[in-house]
């Protein structure tokens, strides 16, 4: 069956690996030239421990003392746009405890799936740069620790292993840095990798596998009833059996463009690498109170973090960079302003879903249309295990249909 996937970020490329490896005849379509992108920018953390959906009630209390700060971790910018308006009730329907509870088993089991699956990656030689040091969740104040130490023992109830550490203790497992800390939770099952080693590795093993169009936009599709047939580009027409929206923050518009719709809300997180960092962390941390991932990369240091709900645009924050590089200055003293500010911000686009869970499965009432979108800040965690769960659900739905 020839299947076309439509978008080149990491999840697109991680669905058409497995699809290709089913041996189906893939054609892989991106609006760029598979280097753009939250899939290259991100901190590269792969979390077990982030099993709690980002849909829930706390999310709610503090993003309305957040929302109208821009230089907040947390901003909305405040616009009328009907799919957002849509979308933002559905989160706030969805963030609520009985939500947070039916989804943590399988959000969890998803997340360590994946986490298997790159081990494997890993052992069969694909170069990712894969470090399994775990994550700190670091953390400034007591009160925010004892929160942490809490969610350690949940996370503990569905196995995974933590560690409470003292600020002594994060020092000891990153000689040479100073910290202003007092203490956090090390999640030892988490890993890590550099985000651009894990694209240039599935590239090059799906060149000459799979039909790989780069710098091409789809512009529409051709519907016959519950069927696409072909999508539409600048340069021509793309015939499928079936097609797959993997387009990140970019799906909702495909959706549309289909007929149907996806609630996929982009928001936008900006970071600063550091190239040659000195000292340099052993272990990733993700400062608890500012939000804010430090992630070390071979030499460099990736430091990002935020979340902006403003649509789809290029207009960087300056606001929003300070207060990144004001927490790390704060916690981590060696990484002073002086140092950091003069680097240049980069920032991309995290799909969101207003249940905070990725969304896999058949597009409305499309028969030969899947979605592979909507994983938040956890694409990078989520990538491979979507992937293969994507293409187990195509050849169900091909038999159930066929």
């Amino acid at each position: 069956m020839r299947v076309c996937v439509i978008g080149g970020g990491v999840i697109g490329l991680f669905s058409a690996w497995y699809l290709v490896r089913s041996g189906h005849e893939v054609c892989l379509v991106d609006r760029n030239n598979f280097n753009e992108g939250a899939s290259h920018g991100n901190a590269g953390m792969i979390c077990p421990s982030h099993f709690t959906p980002l849909a829930a009630p706390g999310v709610i209390r503090q993003s309305l003392k957040w929302m109208f700060d821009s230089g907040s971790p947390f901003y909305i910018k405040p616009r009328f746009d009907p799919d957002f308006i849509r979308w933002g009730l559905q989160f706030f329907r969805k963030a609520n405890r009985r939500h947070v509870k039916a989804s943590i088993g399988p959000l969890s089991a998803l997340l360590q799936w994946s986490s298997s699956l790159y081990r494997d990656l890993a052992e069969e030689g694909m170069d990712l740069s894969l470090s399994q040091r775990g994550i700190i969740m670091a953390c400034k104040g007591q009160h925010t620790l004892d929160e942490e130490s809490h969610i350690a023992g949940q996370a503990a109830g569905i196995g995974i292993r933590t560690r409470i550490l003292s600020s002594g203790e994060i020092h000891d497992l990153n000689p040479g840095v100073r910290f202003k800390l007092t203490g956090g939770v090390h999640y030892l099952d988490d890993m890590h990798l550099v985000p651009e080693k894990l694209i240039t590795s599935l590239k090059a093993d799906l060149s000459g596998k799979a039909e790989m169009l780069s710098g091409i936009e789809v512009t529409g599709f051709h519907r016959e009833n519950d069927r696409i047939d072909r999508a539409l580009t600048q340069a021509g027409e793309i015939r499928a059996d079936f097609f797959v929206l993997a387009g990140g923050a970019w799906t909702g518009k495909l959706a549309r463009m289909a007929g149907e719709y996806a609630a996929i809300e982009p928001g936008k997180g900006y970071n600063i690498t550091i190239p040659e960092a000195n000292p340099q962390l052993s272990t990733p941390l993700i400062l608890v109170e500012d939000r804010v991932a430090i992630t070390p990369m071979d030499q460099a240091l990736r430091l990002g973090g935020t979340m902006e709900l403003s649509g789809i645009n290029d207009l960087v924050l300056t606001r929003r960079v300070t207060g990144i590089l004001r927490a790390i200055e704060s916690c981590l003293p060696d990484f002073g302003m002086d140092q950091t500010s003069v680097l240049k911000p980069w920032f991309g686009f995290r799909p969101l879903s207003p249940t905070g869970l990725p969304v896999i499965a058949p597009l409305g009432r499309l028969r030969n249309v899947m979605i592979n979108a909507g994983h938040g800040m956890l694409g990078l965690s989520l990538a491979p295990a979507s992937g293969k769960l994507l293409n187990q659900l195509i050849a169900d739905h091909v038999r159930g249909v066929a």
